[in-house]
Formats: structure tokens, sequence, C-alpha cells
């Protein structure tokens, strides 16, 4: 409903709308009616401020990006620099809704530079500096985005805006997760969860909730990430929210994955595909791709692991994202491997590892590394394996990491037991024509919590889906 073409009503029996009622139906998450009901207000009233934040929440928190586009474009040109900067906030939405990051991080840019923007309110340029920072953080550039959060994270404080500062703690959280600071993370990610508790805000404690379940797999904390990422799939169901639906159960896919649950995984995975539907889960289909590439490769199916990344990287290349390309490289050195083309695997890991090290990404680029060492050890080229091995396990340890160290270790050890003669083991790979001694896979048994973790997950699992039915 573009605001240029609203008149104010005529007739005293017009329907006026209130905006109170529609803040109201917004914090209920009732969205269609909060929107009729601005919808309403702007007919009778013409465009405020005030109303149309609003506005730009229900539609944004829809995904309604045409009508966002469409109502907050004409604004962009106002003489009011509150309405200008409302306006650029709006559009640099719509702009990463469809993951044009550049893009808005461009607009708001622009409305920051303005001359007039000390008259916009600290709310808004708060807003503003939050939006930077995400986009910052999806360009990885992690200082950037950084910097950004910080400003955005004392606005908020100034404007008394408790739900902004947690927006902001929680970004700066995973922003933290690309160094070795990942208690910090945790510690931000935790704090916003707790504040959005006490706002009552479902949607936001589901959001903080992925969050932490994501942290704790990451780590290899499995029997920590089983409450969280179980919730979030419950959570996320109540709410209705497709994409987060779709989320939630990749994350818990890959928890049941890495917990030795690959059927339990299969299964998740699949209905998480179900529900990422459009472009606006682009992303989330990627993700579920790779997870179920990583999970044919566990079960030695490489045909179908090498159809799975493929199906990944034409999804992750559209915008593109540039963390998932990096680890579906990973992923596709690991099957190569496998498969005994040595030579294929270093070229794609090589490549990941440069990806990572371009966006600061201290966690990949250890992931990277540890697979870099498998690939030259079946090189036979064991002195460099080992230096990249041993600071792959050096970050792990600095972050408590459980599972890609263990992998790291069970390979050093094998490495540092037998430098000279290979790595003692009865797989071959084959590359360029000669057979060489490759490392036994890394992939371990599964340790006493993770057993338990997958068990319990599975009682879980088996009660929604009766209390709900198929997704």
């Amino acid at each position: 409903m573009p605001i240029h073409d609203q008149h104010s009503g005529s007739g005293s029996g017009e329907k006026s709308g209130s905006l109170s009622l529609a803040s109201a139906l917004a914090a209920a998450g009732d969205l269609a009616d909060a929107r009729l009901e601005i919808e309403s207000y702007l007919g009778a009233s013409g465009p405020s401020a005030e109303v149309l934040r609003l506005y730009g929440f229900v539609l944004w928190t829809a995904r309604d990006l045409r009508v966002l586009r469409e109502t907050f474009e004409p604004l962009s040109n106002s003489a009011d620099p509150e309405l200008r900067a409302i306006a650029a906030l709006q559009v640099g939405r719509c702009e990463m809704g469809v993951g044009r990051y550049e893009a808005a991080a461009s607009s708001a840019s622009a409305a920051l530079s303005n001359q007039d923007i000390g008259s916009v309110p600290a709310r808004d340029r708060a807003e503003l500096h939050a939006l930077l920072g995400r986009c910052f953080f999806r360009l990885r550039m992690p200082e950037v985005a950084t910097n950004h959060l910080r400003v955005s994270t004392s606005l908020f404080e100034a404007s008394g805006h408790r739900e902004g500062v947690a927006d902001s703690l929680i970004l700066l959280g995973l922003v933290e997760k690309g160094s070795d600071r990942w208690d910090q993370s945790e510690a931000l990610t935790l704090q916003a969860l707790a504040t959005y508790r006490g706002l009552a805000d479902p949607t936001k404690v589901l959001t903080a909730t992925i969050n932490l379940s994501v942290l704790r797999i990451f780590r290899g904390r499995f029997e920590a990430a089983i409450d969280p990422a179980r919730r979030a799939v419950v959570l996320a169901d109540e709410l209705g929210d497709m994409n987060r639906r779709a989320l939630s159960r990749v994350n818990l896919g890959l928890l049941l994955l890495r917990s030795d649950d690959n059927s339990g995984s299969r299964e998740m995975l699949g209905s998480a595909l179900r529900l990422a539907t459009g472009p606006e889960r682009r992303r989330t289909r990627a993700l579920a791709h790779e997870y179920l590439g990583e999970l044919a490769l566990k079960e030695r199916r490489l045909g179908d692991a090498a159809r799975w990344l493929a199906r990944g990287r034409t999804l992750a290349a559209i915008n593109p994202d540039t963390d998932i390309l990096g680890e579906l490289d990973c992923r596709e050195a690991e099957v190569h491997l496998a498969n005994g083309a040595a030579e294929r695997a270093l070229k794609s890991v090589v490549s990941a590892k440069a990806r990572f090290e371009e966006s600061q990404d201290a966690f990949e680029v250890a992931v990277a590394s540890r697979v870099l060492g498998e690939v030259l050890s079946s090189l036979q080229r064991f002195d460099e394996a080992r230096v990249v091995l041993e600071a792959a396990a050096a970050f792990f340890r600095r972050i408590g990491e459980r599972f890609e160290s263990a992998k790291v270790e069970k390979l050093l050890h094998s490495s540092n037991s037998a430098p000279a003669s290979g790595w003692g083991t009865d797989s071959t790979l084959i590359s360029g024509g000669t057979r060489t001694k490759s490392p036994a896979r890394a992939d371990l048994a599964p340790a006493p919590a993770a057993t338990r973790a997958t068990r319990s997950t599975r009682r879980w699992w088996s009660s929604v889906r009766r209390a709900q039915g198929r997704s």
C-alpha cells in the first residue's frame, strides 16, 4: 500500500483504525489483523513516524517484501529526515531479505551519512547500525560488523529499547563465533535469551534458542545442545514460522548426524527440505543439502554425497553465501579423498581454507585445516600435515570444542606413530596413478554422552510426531 497514494477518509462513519490496537495485535503475533488496522489508520490519518515504524515491523516480520518496498521506497526522498531514515531501514531490509547484503548496507550507510541524521531519534539510528552489523556479518567483515553492533547497542540503551539491545547482543554473539571467543559468544546469546523471555517475545526467544543450539552443536557439546535444539523445533511449530521450522530441523538434523543417529538425521533433514520452500529460504535449503551430503559421505554413499553437495553449491552460489560455499568445498574435498582423488581433494580444501581466511572465520579455518591435514597425509606430506593439524588442535582446545578436536587428535596420533612409512592403515588412495597410504577416517565411535543424546532425542521426536503428525 504505497503511502503517497493514501488520502484522508471522508465521512463520520468511516473506520479510522487504532494504532494502539495494531501495536497490541502485532505484539501478540496477529500480523494480519495488525496490518489491516494500520492500513485503516493510514487511510484516515496519513503517515507518521510512529505508525510507519510499526507498519514496517509488521511487513518485515511477515516477510511481505513486495509491499514493504512499495510502501517505503517513495519515502526515500521525503523532506522529513526521520521518515527518510525509516524508509532507508525498510528498503535495506528488503534487500537483505533476498540476500543482497551490499545493497542493504548501501541503503543504511547513505541514510547515516546525511547531514541531518543527528536530528533523527536514537532508536532509528540504532536500527540502521544494527542492519549494517547484520549485513557486514553476512559479508564476512567481522570487525566492521562489531563496530556497528557496538554503536547500535549503545543507542538502543540510550533510547531505553531493551529488545533492540538484546538484538544487538545476539548478533555480536554470532560475530564472536567466528573468533576464538566462544565462551563470550554463548554468554551474549544467553543474555539476549533472558531478555527476550522477560519481554515475553516468543519469536525472539526462538531465534536465541536456535543460536544457542548451533553454538553447542559446533562445539561438539551434543548433550548440552539437545534441549535447545528440540525446544526450537517445538516452538517454531507452535509459532508456525515456516523459515524457522525448517532451520530448527536443519540444526537438529545436524545434531543427530554428529551423534551417530543417521536415520533420525535423514528424516529431520528431509522434513526441513519439505518446509524450506521459496527464495527467502534458499540458504536453509543449501544447509540441508550440505548436511545430507555429509550424511551420505559418512555412510560411504559417495555418489549421493557428491550430488547433494552439488545441489547445495547451486543454491549457495545465488546470493552468494560464501560461508556455505567454503563448507561445501571442505565436504567435497572429503568426498574426493574417499574416492581416491587426493589431488582434487587438495584443490578443494585449499580453496575452502582461503575463503575462510579471507572472511576471518577462525573456526572454519580450523576445520579446513583438519581436512587439509588429512589430505596432505594421504599424499605423504606428513610434515606439512602436522603443521596444519597442530594449529587446528590448538584452536579447538582454546574454544573447548570436542567433535573436530577428537578427529584432529586421532590424525596427529597416527602421524606421530608412523612418520616415515605412512600411517599404517589398510585403506589406500589412488592419485595420479600412484597408490599411496591414507589415514583411516577420523570418524570416531560415539561417546557415551552422544549415545545417550541420540536415544533421548529418538524418544522425544517419536512423541512429537505422535502428537503433531509428520510435518
